[in-house]
Protein backbone atom coordinates (compact mmCIF):
# COMPACT_ATOMS: atom_id res chain seq x y z
CA UNK A 1 0.00 0.00 0.00
CA UNK A 2 1.19 3.57 -0.70
CA UNK A 3 2.44 5.68 1.93
CA UNK A 4 -0.47 7.43 3.07
CA UNK A 5 -0.79 11.52 4.59
CA UNK A 6 -3.22 12.30 6.89
CA UNK A 7 -5.15 14.28 4.60
CA UNK A 8 -5.78 11.18 2.68
CA UNK A 9 -6.83 9.33 5.17
CA UNK A 10 -9.60 10.32 5.50
CA UNK A 11 -13.62 8.85 4.86
CA UNK A 12 -14.11 10.99 1.92
CA UNK A 13 -10.50 10.48 0.59
CA UNK A 14 -10.33 7.23 0.99
CA UNK A 15 -13.82 6.52 -0.98
CA UNK A 16 -12.38 9.10 -4.27
CA UNK A 17 -9.46 6.68 -4.17
CA UNK A 18 -11.40 3.42 -4.42
CA UNK A 19 -14.29 5.12 -6.82
CA UNK A 20 -10.66 6.19 -9.08
CA UNK A 21 -9.42 2.25 -8.66
CA UNK A 22 -12.64 0.52 -9.74
CA UNK A 23 -13.57 3.32 -12.67
CA UNK A 24 -9.96 2.26 -13.72
CA UNK A 25 -10.90 -1.15 -13.55
CA UNK A 26 -13.89 -0.93 -16.14
CA UNK A 27 -16.30 -1.41 -12.94
CA UNK A 28 -20.12 -0.50 -13.74
CA UNK A 29 -20.67 0.75 -10.67
CA UNK A 30 -17.41 2.62 -9.02
CA UNK A 31 -18.96 4.79 -6.95
CA UNK A 32 -21.43 2.44 -5.05
CA UNK A 33 -19.10 -0.32 -4.85
CA UNK A 34 -16.90 2.26 -3.03
CA UNK A 35 -19.51 3.49 -0.72
CA UNK A 36 -20.81 0.12 0.10
CA UNK A 37 -17.42 -1.53 0.91
CA UNK A 38 -16.39 1.56 2.75
CA UNK A 39 -19.40 1.55 4.91
CA UNK A 40 -19.15 -2.32 5.33
CA UNK A 41 -15.61 -2.07 6.91
CA UNK A 42 -16.94 0.90 9.13
CA UNK A 43 -20.39 -0.94 10.14
CA UNK A 44 -22.23 2.37 9.54
CA UNK A 45 -24.81 3.33 6.85
CA UNK A 46 -23.93 4.71 3.88
CA UNK A 47 -25.77 7.96 4.42
CA UNK A 48 -23.39 8.32 7.95
CA UNK A 49 -20.17 7.58 5.02
CA UNK A 50 -21.03 10.56 2.90
CA UNK A 51 -22.29 13.17 5.73
CA UNK A 52 -18.84 13.04 7.54
CA UNK A 53 -16.13 12.72 5.21
CA UNK A 54 -13.43 14.34 6.90
CA UNK A 55 -13.36 11.63 9.70
CA UNK A 56 -10.16 10.29 9.79
CA UNK A 57 -9.78 5.95 8.74
CA UNK A 58 -7.71 4.29 11.03
CA UNK A 59 -4.22 2.33 9.12
CA UNK A 60 -5.82 -1.02 9.82
CA UNK A 61 -9.40 -0.08 7.94
CA UNK A 62 -7.60 1.63 5.23
CA UNK A 63 -5.51 -1.94 4.64
CA UNK A 64 -8.82 -3.58 4.71
CA UNK A 65 -10.42 -1.22 2.49
CA UNK A 66 -8.04 -1.22 -0.11
CA UNK A 67 -7.72 -5.32 -0.11
CA UNK A 68 -11.45 -5.15 -1.05
CA UNK A 69 -10.92 -2.37 -3.74
CA UNK A 70 -8.42 -4.61 -5.55
CA UNK A 71 -10.74 -7.65 -5.16
CA UNK A 72 -13.76 -5.69 -6.49
CA UNK A 73 -10.77 -4.86 -9.32
CA UNK A 74 -10.93 -8.39 -10.31
CA UNK A 75 -14.32 -9.00 -10.30
CA UNK A 76 -15.49 -10.53 -7.33
CA UNK A 77 -18.76 -9.85 -6.73
CA UNK A 78 -19.67 -6.88 -3.31
CA UNK A 79 -21.98 -9.31 -2.02
CA UNK A 80 -19.52 -12.15 -1.51
CA UNK A 81 -17.15 -9.73 0.02
CA UNK A 82 -20.11 -8.13 2.40
CA UNK A 83 -21.69 -11.47 3.02
CA UNK A 84 -25.24 -9.73 2.52
CA UNK A 85 -27.83 -8.95 -0.35
CA UNK A 86 -30.84 -6.98 0.06
CA UNK A 87 -33.43 -8.60 -1.53
CA UNK A 88 -37.03 -7.19 -1.40
CA UNK A 89 -36.74 -5.33 2.00
CA UNK A 90 -34.92 -8.62 3.31
CA UNK A 91 -30.93 -8.83 4.46
CA UNK A 92 -30.35 -11.69 3.04
CA UNK A 93 -26.57 -14.16 3.90
CA UNK A 94 -25.19 -14.68 0.57
CA UNK A 95 -21.80 -16.69 -0.32
CA UNK A 96 -20.51 -18.77 -3.16
CA UNK A 97 -22.35 -21.93 -1.81
CA UNK A 98 -25.56 -20.06 -3.73
CA UNK A 99 -26.19 -17.07 -6.59
CA UNK A 100 -26.28 -13.44 -5.46
CA UNK A 101 -30.24 -12.41 -5.96
CA UNK A 102 -30.68 -10.00 -8.59
CA UNK A 103 -33.20 -7.09 -8.84
CA UNK A 104 -35.45 -8.71 -11.54
CA UNK A 105 -35.92 -11.74 -9.92
CA UNK A 106 -37.90 -9.51 -7.19
CA UNK A 107 -40.14 -9.17 -10.24
CA UNK A 108 -40.43 -12.43 -10.43
CA UNK A 109 -42.29 -12.75 -6.89
CA UNK A 110 -44.10 -9.94 -7.17
CA UNK A 111 -46.07 -11.36 -10.53
CA UNK A 112 -46.48 -14.78 -9.12
CA UNK A 113 -47.75 -12.56 -6.03
CA UNK A 114 -50.11 -10.65 -7.89
CA UNK A 115 -50.94 -14.14 -9.54
CA UNK A 116 -52.26 -15.83 -6.52
CA UNK A 117 -54.09 -12.49 -5.84
CA UNK A 118 -56.23 -13.26 -8.93
CA UNK A 119 -56.61 -17.01 -7.67
CA UNK A 120 -57.55 -16.09 -4.09
CA UNK A 121 -58.96 -13.11 -4.48
CA UNK A 122 -57.36 -9.81 -2.07
CA UNK A 123 -56.00 -9.74 1.29
CA UNK A 124 -58.28 -9.55 3.66
CA UNK A 125 -57.63 -6.71 6.61
CA UNK A 126 -55.59 -8.43 9.67
CA UNK A 127 -58.71 -7.88 11.86
CA UNK A 128 -61.13 -9.88 9.08
CA UNK A 129 -59.24 -13.32 9.51
CA UNK A 130 -60.78 -15.83 11.65
CA UNK A 131 -58.73 -15.87 14.79
CA UNK A 132 -56.14 -18.89 14.96
CA UNK A 133 -56.73 -19.34 11.23
CA UNK A 134 -54.09 -21.35 9.62
CA UNK A 135 -53.09 -20.56 6.56
CA UNK A 136 -53.52 -22.75 3.77
CA UNK A 137 -51.77 -21.65 0.51
CA UNK A 138 -48.46 -24.04 -0.22
CA UNK A 139 -45.88 -23.33 -2.69
CA UNK A 140 -42.77 -24.78 -4.00
CA UNK A 141 -39.59 -22.80 -4.76
CA UNK A 142 -37.93 -25.13 -7.05
CA UNK A 143 -33.97 -24.18 -6.98
CA UNK A 144 -33.91 -22.01 -3.94
CA UNK A 145 -30.43 -20.91 -3.46
CA UNK A 146 -29.98 -18.72 -0.27
CA UNK A 147 -33.84 -18.84 0.51
CA UNK A 148 -34.16 -15.28 -1.07
CA UNK A 149 -37.39 -16.22 -3.01
CA UNK A 150 -39.02 -18.40 -0.55
CA UNK A 151 -38.62 -15.51 2.32
CA UNK A 152 -39.89 -12.69 -0.14
CA UNK A 153 -43.18 -14.80 -1.40
CA UNK A 154 -43.87 -15.38 2.42
CA UNK A 155 -43.05 -11.48 3.49
CA UNK A 156 -45.81 -10.63 0.69
CA UNK A 157 -48.09 -13.12 1.21
CA UNK A 158 -48.93 -14.39 4.27
CA UNK A 159 -51.76 -16.85 3.15
CA UNK A 160 -49.15 -19.37 2.68
CA UNK A 161 -48.47 -22.02 4.90
CA UNK A 162 -45.54 -23.47 3.29
CA UNK A 163 -43.19 -22.66 0.95
CA UNK A 164 -40.86 -26.09 0.14
CA UNK A 165 -37.69 -24.66 -1.35
CA UNK A 166 -36.09 -27.59 -2.95
CA UNK A 167 -32.62 -27.48 -3.92
CA UNK A 168 -30.10 -29.79 -5.77
CA UNK A 169 -27.41 -28.68 -3.27
CA UNK A 170 -27.03 -29.62 0.18
CA UNK A 171 -24.37 -26.53 0.49
CA UNK A 172 -26.72 -24.07 -0.76
CA UNK A 173 -29.74 -25.77 1.46
CA UNK A 174 -27.31 -24.97 4.63
CA UNK A 175 -27.12 -21.61 3.39
CA UNK A 176 -31.11 -21.16 2.85
CA UNK A 177 -31.48 -22.68 6.37
CA UNK A 178 -29.40 -19.98 7.72
CA UNK A 179 -31.67 -17.23 6.14
CA UNK A 180 -34.61 -18.82 7.42
CA UNK A 181 -33.87 -18.58 10.97
CA UNK A 182 -32.24 -15.39 10.40
CA UNK A 183 -35.86 -14.27 9.33
CA UNK A 184 -37.64 -16.09 11.93
CA UNK A 185 -39.78 -18.03 9.04
CA UNK A 186 -38.28 -21.63 9.60
CA UNK A 187 -41.59 -22.50 10.77
CA UNK A 188 -43.13 -21.85 7.25
CA UNK A 189 -40.64 -23.53 5.08
CA UNK A 190 -39.20 -26.84 4.37
CA UNK A 191 -36.44 -27.49 2.87
CA UNK A 192 -35.89 -30.51 0.28
CA UNK A 193 -32.96 -31.83 -1.14
CA UNK A 194 -33.27 -33.17 -4.89
CA UNK A 195 -33.77 -32.73 -8.72
CA UNK A 196 -36.42 -30.26 -9.23
CA UNK A 197 -39.99 -31.11 -8.12
CA UNK A 198 -38.93 -34.58 -7.45
CA UNK A 199 -38.96 -34.36 -3.53
CA UNK A 200 -42.29 -31.64 -3.23
CA UNK A 201 -44.62 -34.37 -1.33
CA UNK A 202 -48.20 -32.75 -2.20
CA UNK A 203 -49.21 -30.48 -5.09
CA UNK A 204 -49.04 -26.92 -4.36
CA UNK A 205 -50.74 -24.11 -5.09
CA UNK A 206 -47.62 -22.05 -6.67
CA UNK A 207 -44.55 -23.04 -7.96
CA UNK A 208 -41.36 -20.44 -8.78
CA UNK A 209 -38.33 -20.97 -10.11
CA UNK A 210 -35.25 -19.30 -11.53
CA UNK A 211 -33.75 -22.46 -12.41
CA UNK A 212 -30.16 -22.56 -14.51
CA UNK A 213 -30.58 -21.08 -17.81
CA UNK A 214 -27.26 -20.47 -19.39
CA UNK A 215 -26.64 -22.27 -22.65
CA UNK A 216 -23.63 -24.28 -20.80
CA UNK A 217 -21.69 -25.03 -24.34
CA UNK A 218 -22.02 -20.88 -25.16
CA UNK A 219 -21.54 -19.57 -21.41
CA UNK A 220 -19.96 -16.25 -22.71
CA UNK A 221 -23.16 -15.54 -24.11
CA UNK A 222 -25.38 -15.69 -21.17
CA UNK A 223 -23.37 -14.73 -18.24
CA UNK A 224 -20.80 -11.92 -17.13
CA UNK A 225 -17.06 -12.72 -16.72
CA UNK A 226 -17.20 -12.24 -13.20
CA UNK A 227 -20.29 -13.96 -12.90
CA UNK A 228 -18.55 -17.25 -14.42
CA UNK A 229 -15.61 -16.96 -11.81
CA UNK A 230 -17.60 -16.70 -8.49
CA UNK A 231 -20.89 -18.00 -8.46
CA UNK A 232 -21.91 -21.66 -8.26
CA UNK A 233 -22.03 -23.03 -11.85
CA UNK A 234 -24.45 -25.72 -10.74
CA UNK A 235 -27.08 -23.26 -10.58
CA UNK A 236 -26.08 -21.20 -14.00
CA UNK A 237 -25.32 -23.51 -16.71
CA UNK A 238 -28.03 -25.97 -18.16
CA UNK A 239 -28.35 -28.15 -21.50
CA UNK A 240 -30.09 -27.99 -24.67
CA UNK A 241 -29.54 -24.12 -25.31
CA UNK A 242 -30.41 -23.78 -21.70
CA UNK A 243 -33.62 -25.24 -21.43
CA UNK A 244 -33.23 -28.40 -20.27
CA UNK A 245 -33.93 -27.69 -16.21
CA UNK A 246 -36.90 -25.17 -17.16
CA UNK A 247 -38.88 -28.28 -19.65
CA UNK A 248 -38.19 -30.62 -17.10
CA UNK A 249 -40.20 -28.89 -14.73
CA UNK A 250 -42.76 -27.67 -17.16
CA UNK A 251 -43.01 -31.57 -17.47
CA UNK A 252 -43.40 -32.52 -13.71
CA UNK A 253 -45.14 -29.54 -13.09
CA UNK A 254 -48.45 -31.32 -14.43
CA UNK A 255 -48.46 -33.93 -11.03
CA UNK A 256 -47.58 -31.26 -8.55
CA UNK A 257 -49.89 -28.34 -9.39
CA UNK A 258 -53.62 -28.31 -8.14
CA UNK A 259 -56.41 -26.67 -10.03
CA UNK A 260 -56.18 -23.14 -10.74
CA UNK A 261 -52.42 -23.85 -9.67
CA UNK A 262 -49.58 -20.66 -10.93
CA UNK A 263 -46.22 -21.76 -12.35
CA UNK A 264 -43.68 -18.67 -12.44
CA UNK A 265 -40.16 -19.38 -14.34
CA UNK A 266 -37.21 -17.07 -14.74
CA UNK A 267 -35.61 -17.38 -18.29
CA UNK A 268 -33.16 -16.06 -20.16
CA UNK A 269 -33.61 -13.11 -22.34
CA UNK A 270 -33.51 -15.00 -25.60
CA UNK A 271 -35.72 -18.09 -24.32
CA UNK A 272 -38.97 -16.82 -24.00
CA UNK A 273 -40.71 -18.18 -27.30
CA UNK A 274 -39.12 -21.69 -26.75
CA UNK A 275 -40.70 -21.76 -23.34
CA UNK A 276 -43.96 -20.16 -24.32
CA UNK A 277 -44.61 -22.97 -27.02
CA UNK A 278 -43.43 -25.80 -24.94
CA UNK A 279 -45.77 -24.17 -21.86
CA UNK A 280 -48.40 -23.98 -24.15
CA UNK A 281 -48.38 -27.62 -25.03
CA UNK A 282 -47.99 -29.08 -21.60
CA UNK A 283 -50.63 -26.79 -20.84
CA UNK A 284 -53.14 -25.83 -23.66
CA UNK A 285 -55.87 -24.54 -21.25
CA UNK A 286 -53.11 -22.31 -19.26
CA UNK A 287 -53.10 -17.98 -18.99
CA UNK A 288 -49.68 -17.26 -20.43
CA UNK A 289 -48.32 -14.06 -19.53
CA UNK A 290 -44.80 -12.33 -19.90
CA UNK A 291 -43.04 -10.14 -18.28
CA UNK A 292 -39.80 -7.74 -18.62
CA UNK A 293 -37.24 -7.18 -16.65
CA UNK A 294 -35.74 -3.53 -15.33
CA UNK A 295 -33.50 -3.30 -18.84
CA UNK A 296 -36.78 -4.35 -21.10
CA UNK A 297 -35.51 -7.69 -21.75
CA UNK A 298 -37.92 -10.80 -21.77
CA UNK A 299 -37.47 -12.65 -18.14
CA UNK A 300 -40.16 -14.54 -16.72
CA UNK A 301 -43.50 -16.25 -17.74
CA UNK A 302 -46.59 -16.75 -15.27
CA UNK A 303 -48.98 -19.39 -16.45
CA UNK A 304 -52.29 -19.65 -14.59
CA UNK A 305 -54.25 -23.01 -15.00
CA UNK A 306 -58.35 -22.67 -14.93
CA UNK A 307 -59.84 -23.48 -11.96
CA UNK A 308 -61.61 -26.76 -12.65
Amino acid sequence: MPEQHGEEQTWGAQTAWGIRELAAAGCATPKLDANVLLAYILDVPRSVLMAWPERALAESDIIRYHDLIQRRAQGEPVAYMTGKKWFMGLEISVDPRALIPRPETELLVEAAARALVSRFGAMPDEDELPRGAVPDILAADIGTGSGAIALALLSLEPRIGRVFAVDISQDALNLAQSNCDRAHMSDRVTLLQGNLLEPVPVPVDLIIANLPYIDRDSPENGAQPNVLAYEPHLALFSEDHGLRHIFNLLEMARAKLKSGGVLALEHGSDQQVQILEYAQRMFPRAVITCGKDYAGWDRFVVIQLPAE
